[in-house]
């Protein structure tokens, strides 16, 4: 999903609603035939990203009827669900600013990333820990045979009806359910429990096109699918792919943060394991520094906290005062070395950069490569997120229609010295996208009723089957459905539901078990990109790290023109920069001293 102009300025976002609202008003494609006009009203804000938002207007009709015999207010009957699809307009700025003044907001955000765990202090989101763990499901899934009594406020269950047995708590993935689970002290005193719910939790990854690879032979490896297996192969791949006069791979580099932040994360993740990772976001934990990685000097810093062990290496405990020693992890040196060997002149499509290459442009150049109009050469890959397929629809019009071509992701290839040899990997990018109550909601029981009968089986199989994004809960598509999915779609899910496939996949730290100093930060050695511990680039070796996505940095000092940034330089650099003396006045000033 693509976030575009988050930071809004307030009085222009607000402003800009009055008109926007307008939509408020039911599309012409809804079926209004069973409303009266005398209904409640549920206003439901999707982020209109990758995944749009068919997947709601699929469930809103049936939702109505189900409940048109309900008085939810007085003098009401049945209820009116409005769905309003924004993308500018519901940057997390925008929405804040909506609630608090309860100006045009809705009852339900679908959002595209994080609300944050502040908004939660400020009452702006509705506490649903009853809704999530309300037993209402049967054992296959879907909606016990209830009824909504408005008087009790409660489902009740139909006389000689099943009993239902299961929560959303207990359809949703076990991260999760701790995660989002807040104590009082994390929400500033608020009520402990859970106050968003999952939404998107999308893979990230290098897609490939498998008919153009089972076309040139290159399916030859001994990996998934018989991709590459190694970084050497993986290479060697890329060589044979620029040598067939073909573009290996593309990717926007002008969205650069929706990238190379969770192919990072996820090579780092595959290096260290995926507990050693996260400690570069809690700062909070041990971690072995291998004998000869981490400076004997470094280790003098912290006696209370490094300890030496017998074979020489050092075991620190990591807390918020020393996290900078985490850019000694040798998982940093391998993932900038490999950044810059990726954005080789020779392997990446040169008009990435172009202003125009937005992530639409850059799909639609992917896509459309395989006719070779006007002098457009072949383009084998593309970075890109879960929900591109469904983004790009109508560029497939040209080639075959949607889900005719068989796309595939491709996961990292093992990375020498990595700390479990059998792990291939891929990113799951969603900045952790949530969905929540508006805390000021007049409807809070029909906000309840519409989540509760949007994680019923059938409709998560429903979203899945209009995105192509399989959602974070329990629930299975049939042999049928699947092949009725696009071979992207099927490829998505297969990775996700099958562990015999081979493909690990790391999660973005959740910015709810972030430190705070890091959500504010967003430092501590956290892989090559070098962020400003004091707001201020720095610049070493005559490399400035202003830019921390180091893919596009790399792009931008690669040759052909540009200045040329090697590896080395951004390493050295990147030491020169995080030392206790940088990073305890960047941490004192956070706490104020």
């Amino acid at each position: 999903m693509k976030n575009s102009k988050r930071a809004l300025c307030m009085i222009l976002a607000i402003s800009a609603a009055c008109a926007s609202f307008a939509a408020c008003a039911r599309p012409d494609d809804g079926d209004t035939s069973h409303l009266t006009g005398n209904e409640s009203v549920l206003k439901i804000g999707i982020f209109d990203g990758g995944l749009g938002h068919q997947w709601a207007k699929n469930l809103e009709a049936d939702f109505e009827k189900k409940y048109a015999d309900i008085s939810f207010e007085p003098g009401k009957m049945g209820v009116d669900v409005v769905i309003n699809a924004q993308k500018e307009l519901f940057s997390h700025d925008t929405i804040a600013a909506s609630i608090s003044q309860n100006f045009n907001a809705e009852d339900i955000y679908y959002s595209c990333g994080s609300f944050g765990q502040e908004n939660c202090q400020k009452g702006l989101v509705y506490n649903i820990t009853d809704i999530l763990s309300e037993k209402v499901y049967l054992e296959n899934g879907e909606l016990a045979d209830m009824v909504y009594n408005p008087e009790t406020k409660k489902n009740e269950l139909k006389e000689g009806a099943e009993a239902p047995t299961k929560s959303i708590f207990d359809k949703m993935r076990s991260t999760e359910r701790e995660l989002y689970n807040f104590s009082s002290e994390s929400i500033g005193g608020k009520e402990a429990g859970y106050y968003f719910f999952p939404y998107e939790n999308s893979l990230s990854g290098f897609v490939y096109d498998h008919d153009l690879f089972e076309e040139q032979g290159w399916l030859k490896y001994s990996g998934i699918d018989g991709l590459p297996d190694t970084m050497d192969e993986f290479f060697e791949l890329l060589d044979e792919i620029a040598a067939a006069d073909i573009i290996p791979y593309t990717f926007s580099a002008n969205q650069a943060f929706y990238y190379t932040s969770a192919l990072r994360k996820a090579f780092i993740a595959q290096y260290e394991g995926f507990e050693e990772a996260k400690l570069n976001y809690t700062y909070d934990g041990e971690y072995t520094f291998s004998k000869d990685v981490l400076p004997e000097s470094v280790a003098a810093e912290y006696p209370e906290d490094i300890k030496k062990n017998a074979d020489g290496s050092y075991t620190a405990t990591i807390t918020p005062e020393n996290a900078w020693i985490l850019t000694y992890q040798p998982g940093k040196e391998e993932w900038i070395k490999f950044a810059r060997r990726l954005v080789d002149v020779n392997y990446i499509d040169p008009d990435c950069n172009k202003t125009t290459m937005d992530f639409m442009g850059t799909q639609q150049q992917f896509v459309l490569s395989k006719l070779g109009k006007n002098g457009q050469k072949r383009i084998a890959m593309i970075y890109e997120g879960e929900w591109w397929e469904n983004e790009a629809r109508d560029y497939f019009t040209y080639t075959g229609g949607y889900g005719t071509r068989d796309f595939r992701f491709f996961p990292l290839p093992q990375i020498e010295g990595q700390k479990d040899a059998s792990v291939r990997s891929l990113a799951e990018y969603s900045e952790d996208a949530t969905a929540f109550v508006n805390g000021k909601t007049a409807v809070p029981e029909l906000c309840k009723l519409w989540i509760q009968y949007s994680h019923s089986e059938s409709a998560l199989e429903n979203f899945t089957l209009q995105t192509g994004v399989t959602m974070v809960y329990d629930f299975d598509l049939s042999e049928e459905q699947q092949n009725s999915m696009s071979k992207f779609a099927k490829n998505v899910y297969k990775i996700k539901r099958e562990a015999s496939y081979g493909v690990t996949v790391f999660r973005e730290t959740c910015p709810f078990e972030s430190h705070p100093f890091w959500n504010i930060c967003q430092s501590g050695g956290a892989g090559a990109e070098v962020y400003s511990l004091n707001y201020t680039a720095p610049t070493f070796n005559n490399v400035s790290y202003g830019d921390k996505y180091l893919i596009k940095y790399f792009f931008e000092h690669g040759g052909k023109g540009n200045s040329v940034v090697t590896a080395e330089q951004y390493i050295e650099g990147m030491y020169k920069y995080y030392t206790k003396e940088n990073w305890t006045a960047a941490y004192n000033s956070w706490v104020g001293k």
